[in-house]
């Protein structure tokens, strides 16, 4: 892997991180419907990330809390 492959990874990783922060913080003040837009734009933009488990998992829990299981 050459170096621009590396900044590559490194910066999609730094995405990743700063998007799931952002939903976690959004989900823990209760703006449910904002951490399922943040996550779906996570997934739809790294669809292959390891973390797309864990997003998905929130994106269920936030639409629970929000009143949206039917």
């Amino acid at each position: 892997m050459g170096v621009s492959g590396v900044f590559g990874l490194v910066n999609t990783s730094l995405i990743i991180r700063h998007f799931g922060a952002d939903a976690f913080a959004q989900y823990a003040q209760g703006n449910y419907n904002g951490a399922v837009n943040t996550l779906q734009s996570l997934i739809q933009r790294f669809p292959d990330s390891a973390r797309k488990a864990d997003a998905l998992l929130l994106i269920g829990n936030a639409q629970v809390d929000a009143g949206n299981d039917k």
